[in-house]
């Protein structure tokens, strides 16, 4: 029996001769004897020639490529690919020296200088700064663009952003030069009338508005003839500047042309009454409303002239705003197409007219005969 056991001793110590184990410090080295060495080296060999004998087949076939034989879509996959592999490698051998390092080593990892760290910190900066100077580009554009609308719209609409009592005068004056006694009192003017045009806002009817024009106006304004600044007072509308007036031959009557009127009227009070016969006189028409179509009869240099129009709006100082028309037909009248507005007095109102009817081209036709007024 114990030579039995000394023999199966022998045998496996026999086949465990190739085994070394080698005790270096903490660690435990195992090495293979040469036997064992040169059969792995023949599998090796033997698995790289299956693999290159593998990949000549699929490369005649057609199915594995080079990346020459590919598309350009194709080839960009294909390095996008190798680029995470090699990034994935990389990472892989940094954590496995991480280790060894903190094995190693009992004190903390010594810091390596990195100029590659450097430059990838000094590009992502770069790419940040450029990144920041296009954003502010695009934002100054913007800014640009809306201080332009801004300006368009200002422009458009100048009724919403009044100028101040001081541009107003710089703009009167220029560059001309001017005593500053002079300046202070269109100043004053301005700021004035702003201050008055503020204290109309407080009343909300038009009776209101129109009673406190009446108080403001006195007879000193009335003689130097200063009422038509005091029309924005009396209604929030604008009223259109005096030239229109001009176009429409329409003058203010004053003292030497009402003799010269009057002299007229009496040589020609026999022609004109058959004319005036159907007409009511001007006192007795009192009942006139906004959006009411009227005959108006405004003297010229050398004749009279009659107009149809609508009124507008009506002013304190017994004066209405009317949006003229123009003849087409028989009895058929139309707006122009450039609005015809003028301020005319309740005195130069002949007859007011009923609602007309539209007609299929957009003709205004009124039902009363207005041939004996000979419109234009």
């Amino acid at each position: 029996m114990d030579k039995l056991k000394k023999s199966s001793g022998n045998t496996a110590k026999k086949k465990k001769k190739h085994l070394k184990k080698l005790r270096k410090g903490d660690k435990i080295v195992v090495t293979v004897s040469g036997n064992v060495e040169k059969t792995c080296q023949k599998r090796r060999k033997l698995r790289k020639e299956k693999k290159t004998e593998y990949k000549k087949e699929m490369r005649e076939k057609g199915v594995i490529k080079s990346i020459s034989n590919l598309s350009n879509r194709q080839q960009y996959i294909r390095r996008k690919q190798w680029k995470k592999d090699s990034r994935n490698y990389r990472k892989r051998k940094s954590l496995q020296q991480a280790k060894e390092t903190r094995v190693g080593s009992r004190g903390s990892p010594r810091i390596q200088s990195g100029r590659k760290a450097a430059k990838h910190i000094y590009s992502s900066l770069r790419y940040k700064l450029q990144s920041m100077i296009a954003k502010s580009l695009k934002q100054a554009r913007k800014i640009e663009n809306l201080r332009k609308e801004n300006y368009r719209l200002k422009s458009k609409d100048k009724s919403k952003c009044s100028l101040s009592p001081a541009t107003k005068v710089c703009k009167l004056i220029g560059r001309k030069k001017m005593s500053p006694e002079i300046r202070k009192n269109l100043l004053l003017n301005f700021a004035f009338m702003s201050g008055l045009e503020e204290n109309k806002k407080v009343f909300k009817k038009e009776k209101e508005r129109r009673l406190f024009a009446t108080r403001v106006s006195n007879k000193i304004i009335k003689k130097y003839q200063m009422i038509g600044q005091l029309k924005n007072l009396a209604s929030n509308k604008n009223y259109k500047k005096a030239l229109e007036t001009k176009k429409m031959h329409f003058k203010r009557s004053h003292k030497g042309q009402k003799k010269k009127r009057k002299k007229k009227k009496r040589r020609n009070s026999f022609s004109d009454t058959d004319s005036d016969s159907n007409n009511p006189p001007a006192n007795a028409i009192k009942n006139i409303f906004q959006n009411d179509y009227v005959v108006i009869k405004l003297a010229g240099k050398k004749s009279v002239r009659f107009y149809v129009g609508v009124i507008i709006s009506q002013d304190a100082f017994d004066e209405y705003t009317v949006k003229f028309m123009r003849k087409c037909g028989k009895d058929k009248f139309t707006f122009p197409e450039n609005d015809d507005i003028a301020e005319v007095d309740s005195s130069n109102i002949v007859n007011v007219l009923s609602q007309p009817s539209l007609n299929k081209r957009e003709q205004y036709v009124f039902n009363e005969n207005l041939e004996h007024y000979n419109l234009t």
